[in-house]
């Protein structure tokens, strides 16, 4: 919906550290593409807080804003799942 042509996607897992051979690969696949690098605001914070090179990556890195709307229902179903989640730990 950004009219955004997307050339290739590269996922990490939830609080990933970036090592060294991520960011060579990252910068290596996006001046292969000719791409401009993208992501999101929580991303970006660990590079702009990493090595010099994770710095260097940040600063050439598009951040995306994202955020959730939730209808009625998914509202219900949401605090369906906190509430059995705070009454059984790690079973929500």
């Amino acid at each position: 919906s950004l009219g955004l042509d997307v050339v290739g996607v590269r996922g990490f897992p939830d609080h990933h550290r970036f090592s060294e051979a991520d960011i060579r690969a990252l910068n290596n696949q996006a001046d292969t593409l000719k791409a401009e690098l993208v992501t999101t605001e929580k991303d970006i914070a660990r590079l702009r807080t990493g090595s010099t090179s994770a710095m260097t990556l940040a600063q050439r890195t598009h951040v995306l804003q994202i955020g959730i709307e939730l209808s009625v229902t998914d509202e219900a179903r949401l605090e369906q799942l906190l509430n059995r989640g705070v009454a059984q730990p790690g079973k929500a």
